[in-house]
């Protein structure tokens, strides 16, 4: 039986990615959220791209996305 998770959990888990250090893995985040690695990076590419299934959720996804997109400036600053 599959998984469901809600849009509040797949944001959060993404924030948490997304913030995290260079030295810490995706795996291992994953790992501890207790989700797949492949769900994870679906979820961030989903991020990425927009692409969410509520208006509300979306505003998040831009939002995340921005965050990163900030993070890997900042990491190219100092490159």
């Amino acid at each position: 039986m599959r998984r469901r998770f809600t849009q509040e959990f797949k944001v959060q888990a993404v924030e948490k990615a997304l913030s995290q250090c260079d030295d810490v893995r995706l795996e291992d985040i994953a790992l501890e959220l207790g989700i797949g690695y492949s769900t994870l990076q679906r979820w961030i590419a989903l991020a990425k791209n927009h692409e969410f299934e509520t208006k509300t959720a979306k505003l998040r996804w831009v939002s995340l996305l921005f965050k990163f997109l900030y993070i890997e400036y900042e990491k190219l600053k100092y490159f």
